[in-house]
């Protein structure tokens, strides 16, 4: 009754970060070290989802590929320092004669290869301790551009595209479309179907208004990285995950750990291996997000979830209460605190006893 008009399942977005450091911050080969020193090429992590009686469930491994790599500067004394670089990879075919399909294609392929495995590896966590998840991925490629290049014009070679800028005072990085995983169909030549088909419903539609972090055009302009100023904040790919209710989890806690491995200039650097885990216990506020440069972080997007009015003229509300601050046994039985087991009144089954079996009149 309570619920009835409520929903109930609860959204956590988990940003993978783009470092773009000021040029000047890492003009000498030893502050370049310094930046790469902790930059990846392949992170390996995992999720770990925390239940309503405190047990923890472990995924299995999945990957996501980092272009990390740091160039000095070249020509007049307004372009020195370096252009450093980490972001996650999402190529982008740059050829000409293909359609916008095309072009798009291999950044869509990484967000469905990211999104089907975590989706997998989180329904095939032991005795079902999540029955039933969606998950979504965003992003955006970047293009380079500088006075002397106009748009970059080579596949999947991030790199090479800022060298040939390297000259140039006015060297950026802009935004390309934003992607996101599911896709809707199209008639375009050179379309590839999604594995998961876009649905246009509350249950599998990803609504625009929880991927701002992510989405670096706003309002139709794009969010430049320009590597002056300060450095740039900036979110290169994330992850929604939907879980189930009947309230707010707790946190996603990502384990992570990688080998640095990078560019600087022509040489290949590798350093000491790391390990990390994000915030235990509690979600990234929205002014937190860039207080500390972590490499992952989680959030909870219940609030910022908005009704759309094509999934019916009587709008729910999206509950915020989390799972621990629900009622006991849903209020319909006395939980035994020893088992952690539900003794459910007459006429309620259930591990919450929030399952109505039967209707009891009395005279």
């Amino acid at each position: 009754m309570i619920y009835n008009y409520k929903i109930t399942d609860s959204i956590q977005g988990i940003y993978f970060r783009t470092f773009a450091p000021d040029k000047a911050h890492v003009k000498t080969e030893a502050k370049q070290h310094q930046f790469l020193k902790d930059k990846p090429s392949k992170v390996y992590f995992t999720l770990t989802y925390t239940d309503e009686y405190n047990d923890e469930w472990t995924t299995a491994v999945t990957t996501i590929d980092y272009t990390s790599f740091c160039k000095a500067a070249t020509g007049s004394a307004n372009t020195t320092g370096a252009i450093c670089l980490s972001t996650p990879t999402t190529n982008h075919k740059s050829s000409t004669g293909t359609t916008p399909s095309e072009k798009h294609q291999p950044t869509l392929a990484t967000l469905q290869r990211l999104s089907e495995s975590v989706n997998n590896t989180l329904l095939a966590l032991p005795t079902r301790a999540i029955p039933t998840s969606y998950v979504w991925s965003a992003a955006n490629s970047y293009d380079v551009k500088c006075t002397s290049k106009a748009t970059s014009n080579r596949d999947n070679d991030l790199p090479a595209d800022v060298t040939d800028c390297l000259g140039n005072a006015d060297i950026r990085l802009v935004p390309r479309a934003f992607q996101q995983y599911p896709y809707p169909t199209s008639t375009e030549a050179g379309f590839v179907a999604p594995q998961s088909a876009y649905v246009d419903s509350l249950d599998y539609r990803l609504d625009l208004t929880i991927t701002k972090n992510v989405d670096q055009i706003e309002d139709g302009t794009p969010k430049e990285i320009n590597f002056d100023g300060t450095d740039t904040q900036a979110f290169g790919l994330a992850l929604f995950v939907k879980l189930p209710g009947p309230g707010v989890n707790e946190p996603l806690q990502v384990r992570y750990w990688y080998t640095p491995q990078s560019k600087l200039g022509a040489k290949d650097v590798t350093y000491a291996h790391l390990e990390g885990t994000t915030k235990v216990g509690s979600f990234t506020d929205d002014n937190s997000l860039y207080l500390k440069q972590d490499l992952i972080v989680v959030q909870d997007l219940v609030p910022k979830r908005t009704w759309n009015p094509t999934d019916g003229d009587s709008a729910k509300e999206f509950s915020k209460v989390k799972v621990a601050d629900l009622p006991y046994c849903s209020n319909r039985g006395i939980c035994d605190f020893e088992s952690g087991i539900c003794n459910c009144f007459s006429g309620y089954t259930g591990l919450r006893c929030d399952t109505q079996n039967a209707v009891t009149y009395s005279y």
